[in-house]
């Protein structure tokens, strides 16, 4: 059986919700460096056409089980991710050893800790570490 997908719901060219999660789209860097974001409203640093197209890759498939999002800044794409494509596992990368505070109230405030798994202070350019993570989060 298959999840019906969320719509996202467009505000304007930069803000759109999924639910009542808010997230702010930008692909500018001076736009998604200087602001900050909360459980239920996310900086994403992402434009609008890749949201779309993430959107439209989405809705090709019937259902995405698995995701890796490499590089979690401030937890936007890892909660719309997780919003948008319900996914039964979804590990989340980044360097910084320390957490986002608003990601993690996310996945306490959705019950996601068995979806959604964030890995800080893992360092991406190291292969052996990252496939090691993704195998305990993925195979088991």
């Amino acid at each position: 059986m298959s999840k019906v997908a969320p719509e996202a719901v467009w505000q304007d060219d930069e803000c759109f919700d999924i639910g009542s999660t808010r997230f702010r789209a930008s692909g500018v860097d001076t736009d998604y460096m200087s602001e900050d974001s909360s459980a239920d409203d996310f900086v994403l640093a992402k434009p609008r056409l890749m949201v779309d197209r993430l959107l439209e890759l989405r809705d090709e498939e019937e259902q995405w089980r698995r995701i890796v999002d490499i590089g979690i800044f401030k937890g936007g794409s890892t909660a719309f991710l997780a919003l948008a494509f319900q996914p039964e596992r979804l590990s989340a990368f980044d360097l910084n050893a320390k957490p986002v505070p608003a990601l993690e109230a996310f996945i306490d405030e959705h019950g996601l800790r068995d979806v959604v798994r964030p890995w800080y202070g893992l360092d991406q350019g190291d292969a052996a570490a990252l496939e090691a993570a993704v195998r305990a989060d993925h195979i088991g």
